[in-house]
């Protein structure tokens, strides 16, 4: 499935949030499968050669790195390891950081997650509901949207309804006089 988000851009800032149930959801630990939440590999001592995963908090490691699309932290643990490594990196863009900065934001490189309060609830709802009802209700992720004018609200509909709208998919459903609202709000 191809991860939906909604961006905001803020009016008057240089700046955008971004808005990700998906990642809401990874970061609560509950989307995490249960074998990877009792991994016995779930240590700084691994029997690979190289061990590959994001690099979360790269914004406060190396924040020139942060591109919002992903960095990746790679682990050399043995020699051979080092030396396939190696082989590569002109390939890439790299900056060395120690294990610590690495694990800091990531706790699966040095301990196990163990088992995660309502995971199979979570998992459950899923199944029967789909992915937009878990993300409303365990992580809080607004799945509506309010347009407000002059402080008075004059419409309530799905994020997606929304985004579908403002890429032209969607032609019909809302009325014409909100049109030019909804277009403007959405390229503040």
């Amino acid at each position: 499935m191809k991860e939906k988000y909604s961006k905001i851009t803020w009016k008057n800032e240089d700046k955008e949030t971004v808005v990700n149930g998906f990642l809401r959801l990874f970061s609560s630990k509950l989307a995490v499968r249960k074998a990877c939440c009792n991994c016995k590999f779930s240590t700084a001592q691994r029997v690979s050669d190289i061990t590959i995963g994001d690099c979360w908090g790269i914004e406060k490691i190396k924040p020139e790195f942060d591109d919002n699309k992903g960095v990746s932290v790679v682990i050399c643990h043995t020699n051979n390891g080092k030396r396939l490594f190696e082989s590569v990196t002109e390939e890439f863009n790299l900056y060395q950081i120690n294990f610590e900065d690495a694990a800091r934001n990531n706790p699966a490189l040095k301990k196990k997650l163990g088992n995660i309060e309502r995971q199979d609830e979570f998992w459950e709802d899923y199944k029967k509901y789909g992915i937009y009802y878990v993300m409303k209700k365990y992580s809080n992720y607004e799945t509506s949207c309010h347009v407000y004018v002059k402080g008075e609200k004059i419409l309530t509909c799905d994020i997606q309804f929304i985004r579908q709208f403002v890429l032209g998919k969607i032609k019909n459903g809302i009325p014409n006089w909100t049109r030019p609202i909804i277009r403007k709000m959405m390229r503040r």
